[in-house]
């Protein structure tokens, strides 16, 4: 049984597997029986009371030997939040134990089972933005948790999950330094100790994916200078012309390819260039 065209584009499913379409957060609990779950990765054993998470990035599986009550809640990624995503590539189909995720598990499963009950019970959008709100709030625990792990004493784990971060997040306008912080739960003196010893910092890590980003999306011709800059994260023309700049030495009209560039197979060289400039430049952090 599935209830869809819920108040807050939520789905709830029930049964030992669930197939999500592109772009969703599969959250699943249960109150008896063992249940396996694998995805990306060595199976785990989901014990009753407990939360489990997918996504529908790369295949994965629900299973049980014997008759279970398993429920899902099936959530679209961008509810969640971009920078709660690597959380959850961590966290996937793995058992979440903590007491914030025992509580979400059983207040998800008495609210599934009663939404699929017979009767004329619907779900309201004040109860989804409770659902939602725990959700993020368990992925923002499992977010500190791993920040913890990594540590100030760690600064290559720390400097990977930035990269990880700003890969997965870049093509939000509003993420800057202070937003990659908040989502490592550290603080900003200790995201900058992190690089100290390294060329480069996390705004020059994000400025210079912005700009790859940028000359990816003009290879199109059909693609505006400004859908471009829109697509990779720019909030502003100057921050953009800068970043482009820095990074390949012209301007970003000068990164779509010559016409004989662009044959059959899609030919395209990248602009060459180094990434450039001092962090502390005014000009550097508009990025």
């Amino acid at each position: 049984m599935r209830l869809q065209h819920s108040p807050c584009q939520l789905t709830y499913d029930r049964g030992p597997e669930t197939i999500g379409s592109a772009g969703m957060l599969v959250v699943a609990a249960h109150r008896s029986g063992r249940i396996r779950v694998q995805q990306s990765g060595p199976t785990s054993l989901v014990a009753p009371g407990q939360l489990s998470m997918v996504h529908s990035g790369a295949p994965f599986r629900y299973s049980a030997e014997l008759p279970t009550d398993l429920l899902h809640v099936v959530i679209p990624l961008r509810a969640i939040g971009t920078v709660r995503q690597r959380a959850l590539e961590e966290l996937t189909a793995c058992p979440v134990v903590t007491p914030l995720g025992l509580s979400a598990a059983a207040f998800i499963i008495t609210l599934v089972r009663r939404l699929l009950a017979p009767g004329p019970i619907r779900s309201i959008p004040e109860t989804e933005r409770a659902v939602l709100a725990m959700l993020r709030a368990v992925l923002d625990e499992q977010s500190t948790l791993q920040a913890r792990s990594a540590g100030p004493r760690n600064p290559a784990a720390m400097r990977q999950r930035v990269a990880a971060l700003i890969e997965r997040g870049y093509s939000d306008s509003s993420l800057d330094v202070a937003g990659i912080a908040r989502a490592l739960s550290v603080s900003d003196r200790q995201l900058q100790r992190s690089f100290e010893g390294v060329d480069y910092g996390p705004r020059e890590l994000l400025g210079r994916r912005r700009a790859e980003a940028l000359a990816q999306a003009l290879r199109d011709p059909a693609v505006s200078v400004a859908q471009a800059a829109d697509t990779a994260g720019f909030r502003s023309e100057t921050a953009m012309r800068n970043q482009v700049r820095r990074r390949f030495g012209c301007s970003p009209a000068e990164l779509r390819p010559a016409p004989e560039q662009r044959d059959g197979a899609g030919a395209w060289a990248e602009p060459s260039g180094t990434l450039r400039g001092d962090p502390d430049d005014p000009e550097f952090q508009a990025a």
